[in-house]
């Protein structure tokens, strides 16, 4: 195929958009940990970790282990 990945800054970008409305967007696939994780729509901490096949959930039950804000996701 001769189409070029979609540039960082415009999946960035994507995520901003998406935040206006969504409380956990992520991207997949992309350097930097920072858009790779979910984090609380409270606190702001890092509530799941990915590192590509690697995941971490920092949650206690279904709440952030910060705050303990519930948090919507599937387990």
């Amino acid at each position: 195929m001769d189409i070029s990945p979609t540039p960082i800054k415009s999946l960035i970008r994507a995520k901003e958009i998406a935040e206006e409305k969504l409380d956990y967007v992520y991207l997949g696939n992309v350097e930097g940990q920072e858009y790779r994780n979910t984090y609380c729509p409270n606190c702001k901490e890092e509530v799941i970790s990915r590192n590509y096949n690697v995941v971490q959930i920092n949650l206690d039950g279904k709440k952030c282990s910060n705050c303990g804000q519930e948090i919507k996701v599937i387990l």
